[in-house]
């Protein structure tokens, strides 16, 4: 249905009205639901099928499979974060349980914030059955309003930054949550500009202030706490990558996923898929994987990094 410039001009400032009036946890959890419980079966048709990632992959070669590029995503996470059996990480935006999963079954306790009913019910039922040496919780939160007891050696968050546009907040958050010495990894869509996201995305896709992620902004934050910046990845080819991988998934579950979720939401998808992938291959669109510590003021030796090639 087409809409008035009036409308598409008031649809626009509500946006960013909306958290002032309302403070970021409540608009988020307006806003994050209408995009993450459509059903989980939905994403699952185009999502990888061995962990259910919903952020870019990490392609080592064109050649691997959505499932390879995934699981070199996750290793590289837990090998920058040296994480061993016995840590505890924030996960904050827990998804469908793809790090919590490969991080316990290594012996990491995990605890997973999200702000989506769907994922809390799915993710509820799969800490109470897993049989992973690591423990994992979920909890319905969201991260500006969380106040556990306890402090984390790891803080991952895997696609959600998008949905987090108050760096500022967001850094003095991860760095009371964080231990000394923690780890903070996050990876993210960005762009030149904060807020410059079609009229489509905003209207049909990801609906309130979602933005790709502005690096010097981020980093800036950052700096205003203690948190040092480790490494920073540039990862828009492996981006395009899998969301092309999840586009044809999707395509080849068009039958199953109209039957279901009718040919609206099936065509939305499609689009965003094709044309986020365009838009990392043209340089519409950047990514990255950026890792911090709580380290300022601390002896040199205790950062370090070692990558795996």
């Amino acid at each position: 249905m087409a809409h008035s410039p009036l409308v598409s001009l008031l649809a626009s400032i509500w946006r960013f009205v909306q958290p002032w009036l309302l403070g970021n946890a409540r608009a988020d959890k307006t806003w994050v639901p209408q995009h993450y419980d459509y059903g989980n079966d939905f994403y699952f048709a185009f999502l990888d099928r061995k962990f259910r990632l919903y952020s870019q992959a990490l392609y080592r070669s064109q050649d691997d499979s959505i499932e390879e590029a995934a699981q070199n995503k996750l290793d590289w996470i837990l090998d920058a974060c040296r994480l061993e059996a016995g840590q505890h990480v924030l996960d904050v935006g827990g998804g469908w349980g793809s790090f919590a999963g490969y991080a316990g079954s290594r012996g990491v306790d995990v605890t997973m914030l999200t702000i989506s009913r769907e994922q809390y019910v799915y993710l509820s039922e799969w800490c109470a059955t897993h049989s992973l040496r690591g423990r994992s919780k979920v909890v319905y939160e969201s991260i500006f309003d969380y106040e556990p007891a306890e402090r984390y050696d790891a803080i991952v968050l895997l696609g959600v930054m998008e949905h987090l546009p108050n760096y500022p907040a967001l850094f003095r958050k991860f760095e009371a949550l964080l231990k000394p010495r923690g780890r903070l990894y996050m990876d993210f869509a960005a762009g030149r500009r904060k807020f410059d996201v079609s009229a489509f995305t905003y209207r049909y896709i990801f609906p309130g202030d979602h933005t790709p992620v502005v690096l010097p902004e981020l980093l800036a934050a950052a700096n205003r706490t203690a948190l040092e910046p480790i490494t920073l990845h540039n990862d828009r080819h492996s981006y395009s990558l899998t969301l092309q991988a999840w586009a044809r998934n999707l395509e080849a579950a068009h039958g199953e996923l109209t039957a279901r979720f009718g040919e609206r939401v099936y065509r939305l998808f499609r689009i965003y898929l094709w044309a986020g992938a365009h838009l990392h291959r043209d340089g519409g669109l950047e990514s990255y994987r950026v890792l911090f510590q709580k380290s300022r003021d601390r002896p040199s030796a205790e950062i370090g990094f070692s990558e795996s090639p």
